[in-house]
């Protein structure tokens, strides 16, 4: 931060220094009258860094503050008023009218501008809207649902008077570009899904893959490389993920299909990178997270292994050098990842990520053992995937979620992988390394077959742990029509991230997905982490019995919210039936139950009006049950059969108790473990390996029934 006033330095502020909270009080040397004061901040040292500064005023003068331009205050404030009454109709959009509702029309026409951006990371964006909101105005239509593309958007509303603009975002979920496939078996499904990326897809650089293995607009793909290689060559944050697909790009194609031009700067580029924390460099890219580690790592050993006998100007090594580096170092990941699992479990942002190094090391290392250990790890994640998948979404308590995937579902590019590996699913134009499965000769485990699907009229089980010193405990119970899922025991009271620690899907619909959680920021749509529906600001503490799950909210910082909030759609249900403190939810065959002692009330103003219960409190306690059946009346009986449970939460204890006939009598306390009728239940297995049951048999490793499975077909 510096600091001039009236022309002149007058302060800095620079601790380059990591991990640390600094302050640093200054004067401003402040003349009679007017002065200009002049405050530049700059973060280029760390992404995820909070800086702030204060103006604080010590004496007992009086001071103005205006904007540097006259303005109507009444008519900035009527801006602001009705820019903060709008919405949506509807929280998901396919082929049809989206509609914005305007709560607060103002008194006069006001021009209001949309920009339309998709938040999926390299997807094509770019929708523009002029609109007129008057005083009559409830209801205005938009835009055509199929012109926003695919998966969230963030929709700028910005309005503006007498030189001052009122910008507000907003985000949205349209699905009206979600491919169906056409079927056939997994040979068939890569080539359909590698033709449509090549055709349509976004701006990932792995689209280029696509294009030149099916040789589809060379031009493109040569101005998609050119796109990665501008980002390496930047060292901008994420140019990791763009940098193993150039690498594959180069080995592949480089002095076949590129040009000599693109070749020549691709080269310069990977010579030119900085692949490590030991090599010297001043720039933005992250480092840390175990996604960026593994694509940095494998950049590291398959740029040495292109390019051996040359020196790497960054490091001063050599390529043979470099790869042996390398080496070490994805072993130490691998030996990591193999005793602890991953720290993103579950993840639909940044399992793609993982796929675009281990496809990578797969198909390119001439390492044998580094093939292998990349095979065993994707093995994992299939299964992990096909376990939590629901007609080809992949839910689940997740280690780093976003509202983008949890509310666009379909648009994720694993409901891409879903599709390619089991025929169940969506493809999107988002396709960071979907890509680099269609063209390995990669096939998920045979029993992921069952375990995406179970068999018709039994149900399934699953319990595994992740991370470091079994950090993240995760269980499933999952049948054709819902399944139920939740992280037990992670660090309950403590402030969260991005951990995503209770998930319902149901198979009816798409966007039949419901949680509950504790908001870490207070505005929809904000760029918090936690943020208004992703992770959690507390942690609660959790468990689960079968179908059922208690949460309970303890703990409180002084900047808590103080209240925890349910996602409940109502237009992805066939059914939704509030009853007191209890909400049902029906789509399809599959039922879910949603209880708050506290009070279950509904939020019916703002952005997601009609879709969003609250239950007040810093600490408060849910019930949270999945069921399925044949028709109205089976959901009948679940939601009586509920309804006849005792259920009560003792805040003072923080405990809570629910006993359904023929339902185990479940006591959870605040920060200690699960009893059921009167046995506390311990987690197990303690083990990153899913460990699966099918109906009442006893859970085994998924390997075991790989064997068996694979035997009988």
């Amino acid at each position: 931060m510096a600091v001039w006033v009236n022309g002149a330095a007058a302060a800095r502020f620079e601790p380059f220094d990591r991990n640390r909270t600094r302050r640093q009080n200054i004067d401003l040397p402040l003349v009679a009258g007017a002065n200009d004061v002049i405050v530049h901040c700059e973060d280029l040292c760390e992404r995820d860094t909070n800086w702030l500064f204060e103006l604080r005023l010590v004496s007992d003068i009086t001071l103005g503050l205006s904007l540097a331009t006259p303005v109507d205050a009444a008519a900035v404030r009527e801006i602001e008023r009705t820019l903060g009454s709008l919405r949506f109709d509807k929280a998901f959009y396919g082929d049809e009218p989206v509609h914005l509702v305007v709560d607060r029309p103002p008194r006069r026409s006001l021009a209001l501008a949309l920009k339309v951006r998709q938040m999926h990371r390299a997807a094509v964006a770019g929708l523009e809207v002029a609109l007129t909101v008057t005083p009559q105005s409830s209801r205005l239509r938009a835009f055509e649902g199929r012109d926003a593309g695919e998966g969230c958007c963030a929709v700028e509303l910005a309005m503006t008077h007498g030189g001052v603009r009122v910008r507000r975002t907003i985000g949205g979920t349209f699905l009206a570009g979600i491919k169906v496939g056409a079927g056939g078996a997994i040979a068939a499904r890569k080539r359909e899904a590698l033709d449509y990326l090549a055709a349509a897809g976004g701006l990932d650089p792995a689209r280029a893959l696509a294009q030149l293995a099916t040789e589809h607009n060379r031009g493109e793909a040569e101005r998609l490389l050119a796109g990665a290689i501008g980002r390496v060559t930047r060292r901008e944050d994420c140019s990791d993920f763009a940098m193993v697909p150039l690498l594959w790009a180069c080995r592949r194609h480089g002095e076949t299909q590129l040009s000599p031009g693109l070749w020549q700067r691709a080269r310069a580029a990977i010579l030119g990178w900085r692949y490590w924390l030991d090599e010297p460099g001043n720039d933005v890219m992250w480092f840390w997270s175990e996604n960026h580690v593994l694509c940095f790592h494998v950049s590291q050993y398959l740029a040495g292994q292109l390019f051996p006998d040359e020196t790497f100007s960054c490091s001063g090594r050599t390529g043979r050098a470099q790869t042996e580096l390398a080496r070490r170092r994805l072993g130490r990941w691998f030996d990591a990842v193999e005793a602890h699992g991953l720290v993103e479990w579950n993840s639909s942002a940044y399992y793609p990520i993982d796929f675009i190094g281990l496809f990578a090391l797969l198909e390119l290392a001439d390492d044998a053992g580094l093939r292998a250990r990349a095979r065993r790890v994707l093995d994992m994640i299939f299964v992990t995937v096909a376990l939590h998948s629901q007609r080809g979404i992949l839910g689940g308590t997740m280690g780093r979620a976003y509202e983008k995937e949890l509310l666009a579902g379909p648009a994720a590019e694993l409901s891409g992988y879903a599709y390619v590996a089991w025929g169940d699913g969506w493809i999107s134009r988002t396709g960071a390394s979907l890509p680099m499965f269609c063209l390995s000769d990669y096939v998920p485990p045979a029993i992921t077959d069952a375990l995406v699907a179970p068999p018709a009229g039994t149900h399934l089980q699953a319990a595994y742990s992740q991370g470091v010193d079994d950090a993240g405990r995760l269980r499933l119970w999952k049948d054709r029509a819902s399944q139920l899922s939740t992280i037990v025991d992670h660090h309950p009271g403590a402030p969260g991230h991005q951990q995503h620690v209770v998930d319902v899907m149901l198979a009816g619909n798409p966007g039949a997905r419901f949680w509950v959680n504790h908001p870490g920021d207070g505005r929809p749509w904000g760029h918090h982490r936690p943020s208004y529906w992703a992770g959690n600001g507390r942690l609660p503490t959790v468990a689960q019995h079968g179908p059922v799950a208690l949460l309970i909210f303890h703990g409180a910082g002084e900047n808590d919210l103080p209240w925890s909030h349910l996602l409940a759609p109502r237009e992805v249900c066939d059914d939704i039936v509030v009853d007191g403190d209890w909400l049902f939810a029906k789509s399809g065959a599959g039922f879910a139950a949603f209880h708050a002692p506290a009070g279950l009330l509904p939020v019916e103003t703002g952005l997601f009006a009609g879709k969003e219960w609250r239950s007040p409190g810093q600490t408060t306690a849910w019930v949270v049950a999945v069921g399925s059946g044949d028709d109205d009346a089976a959901f009948a009986a679940f939601r009586a059969h509920w309804l006849s449970a005792v259920a009560a939460f003792d805040s003072t204890s923080r405990t809570m108790t629910v006993a359904a006939p023929e339902t185990a009598h479940l006591c959870l306390a605040a920060g200690a473990p699960l009893r059921a009728d009167g046995v506390t239940v311990p987690f197990a297995p303690l083990d990153p390996t899913p460990h699966v049951a099918f109906g009442g048999d006893p859970m085994r490793p998924w390997q075991a029934l790989n064997q068996e499975y694979t035997s009988a077909r």
